[in-house]
């Protein structure tokens, strides 16, 4: 599970092939000490890994090992079923089949707010849910629906915030924000959303993050992409 933590921190850091590495590395320990459990998790980490290295094939490799390990260890309704569909749909966006991605997203979010709503674990994963569906709709020429969503997982994500304390969750949910206000052609909002963005991220991540690069040139703060 150490390693599995640690290559979270790394992925969070953008260091995907060191993230990658650790993952797979406590993937192999999990295995052999049959902790179905932390299996589980590396196996959906590593698709998250995947996915962003712009690897859908082997992300939803992943996913397809996961699943019935999932439909065998929980009960139907478990919050675990709601984050594997988000999975799906991510890598479904990443290969460019956005009415799959959309779907699966919608699916998603149905399930993480039944969860929620049903009184089971998992109503803090919801704006992490709808983060994802904002992604999906903005790619899929929705601007108003991904603004809604992301100015609704910004809020939710701001009520259990410290006050004070930035955060690259907070910085994430500013730049989705941002890019879908800028997608509406609301550019004050949006610039206004992306220098929260900035300050979060290049406080929690880094300057030379690309998130804060995106978060700093939609803010006006740079010129060029990097």
């Amino acid at each position: 599970m150490l390693l599995i933590n640690y290559a979270r921190i790394l992925h969070g850091l953008n260091r995907l092939d060191e993230a990658a590495d650790y993952a797979e590395r406590g993937c192999a320990s999990a295995q052999k000490a049959d902790a179905a459990f932390i299996v589980n998790q590396c196996l959906l980490e590593r698709a998250r890994i995947y996915d962003d290295q712009h690897n859908p094939t082997r992300a939803a490799a992943m996913l397809a090992e996961v699943a019935p390990r999932l439909r065998k260890d929980l009960p139907p309704g478990h919050y675990a079923f709601a984050a594997l569909t988000s999975e799906y749909a991510r890598v479904d966006l990443e290969r460019g089949d956005l009415e799959s991605a959309l779907r699966q997203a919608n699916e998603a979010v149905a399930m993480i707010e039944a969860a929620a709503k049903s009184g089971k674990a998992g109503g803090q994963f919801v704006p992490g849910v709808l983060d994802i569906r904002a992604k999906v709709e903005l790619a899929a020429g929705r601007p108003d629906e991904a603004a809604a969503d992301a100015a609704r997982a910004l809020h939710m994500f701001q009520e259990v915030a410290q006050p004070g304390e930035h955060s690259r969750i907070l910085g994430i949910a500013y730049l989705i924000l941002a890019r879908a206000l800028a997608a509406q052609g609301k550019g004050d909002e949006a610039r206004e959303a992306a220098r929260s963005a900035a300050e979060h991220l290049q406080a929690s991540v880094g300057p030379d993050h690309p998130n804060t690069h995106s978060a700093r040139q939609l803010a006006g703060l740079e010129t060029q992409p990097r």
